[in-house]
């Protein structure tokens, strides 16, 4: 058979804080259920000793508060009322009786918490007052300097003993990291790394640019870039901010807008990547070519003839609307039911029976499938 402070199983949901302050109300939340599951739930009261520790003498006052269980799941709460600064010690205890009534062959106690301690003192809100903060260093963003703790140590320190204070923070300059990534030049479809090389004159220029946060904190990044001419003339200055932050290790793209890459030449770049918007600083850059702008090779035409018409057909290959110097292209002559290829003619002097041709293209030029039946 259990003790009998043990009939009864005590468990505490919300225990005292460990701290409180003079006036102050606290509340202990628990259950309270018996092992043999007869009866209603017992009387719940909460045994309070107070105790005066930084008087020489011994000064202790007990006092209960009582708890009212609610049926079947014997849920309580008690309000602890802490009325004078000193360490009070708490412990919840289980009657089969109200305490101002015990009756004859029943224990007081059939049931007991742990004890729970709570060191009450004078309020601390005033103890800390007119405090001054200053920064001494360079300047930087509110949002550099956060969760600053004044910690009191002895709250029984009455409200005169803590105040005027003035607090220095040294500043410690943030480092902030950054790289540029990749830069592109994209012109009329086609990308190449910069800088790029021979991009074929009066194409339209339009320049990408990635930025990495190398640091181990979220940070916005910001770019900004002048785009010169062969004759220093700039052609786009760009700049922005990311909406939301790169994360550590992460990358964002900056796209300009588009410039007419217009003359023959070297084209330059000046490219800055920075960090911190309030007070920009910059991480990284690259000056230096954006590109090489070569004069657009000469394209030259092909028409090709079926003579008679209807006779047959002429796949070319590569068909395109023009060719670049030197380009090869090759001919292949079908002829219709009922008739026959003879040769090709029309692009030079001597008329040529071999089928498919190749012709190599150095100016603009015409050729003549001729058919027979």
């Amino acid at each position: 058979m259990p003790d009998i402070e043990e009939l009864v199983k005590i468990e505490i949901t919300k225990p005292l804080p460990e701290m409180g302050n003079v006036g102050g109300t606290y509340k202990i939340k628990g259950s309270v259920k018996m092992f043999d599951a007869i009866g209603a739930p017992p009387w719940v009261y909460a045994e309070v000793r107070r105790k005066e520790w930084w008087k020489p003498e011994i000064v202790e006052e007990v006092s209960y508060e009582r708890g009212f269980p609610i049926p079947i799941t014997g849920d309580f709460s008690i309000d602890i009322k802490t009325e004078k600064k000193s360490d009070y010690e708490v412990t919840v205890v289980a009657t089969p009786a109200p305490l101002s009534l015990p009756f004859v062959g029943v224990f007081p106690i059939t049931g007991k918490s742990d004890m729970m301690k709570i060191r009450v003192a004078e309020p601390t809100a005033t103890d800390i007052q007119n405090i001054e903060i200053s920064v001494i260093g360079p300047v930087f963003p509110a949002t550099d300097l956060k969760n600053i703790a004044i910690l009191v140590s002895r709250p029984e320190f009455p409200a005169t003993d803590i105040k005027n204070i003035k607090i220095a923070l040294v500043a410690v300059p943030v480092e902030y990291r950054g790289s540029i990534a990749k830069k592109e030049l994209e012109y009329d479809g086609s990308r190449g790394t910069i800088p790029v090389h021979n991009v074929p004159q009066d194409k339209r220029g339009l320049v990408h640019i990635w930025g990495r946060n190398d640091m181990a904190t979220s940070q916005k990044l910001g770019i900004s870039w002048i785009v010169r001419d062969p004759d220093g003339i700039v052609v786009e200055a760009y700049s922005d901010w990311q909406t939301f932050s790169a994360t550590p290790g992460g990358t964002h793209e900056f796209i300009g807008g588009r410039f007419d890459l217009n003359k023959t030449g070297i084209w330059t770049i000046a490219i800055a990547l920075s960090m911190n918007p309030v007070s920009p600083v910059m991480v990284a850059s690259y000056v230096g070519v954006l590109c090489t702008v070569a004069v657009a090779p000469a394209e030259y035409t092909l028409a090709v003839i079926i003579e008679p018409f209807g006779a047959g057909y002429v796949t070319i290959s590569p068909k395109k609307a023009a060719y670049s110097v030197g380009e090869e292209v090759t001919l292949t002559a079908y002829p219709y039911s009922g008739s026959v290829f003879y040769n090709w003619r029309g692009w030079d002097s001597q008329p040529s029976t071999i089928n498919p041709i190749t012709v190599i293209m150095d100016r603009n030029k015409w050729v003549v499938a001729a058919f027979g039946r």
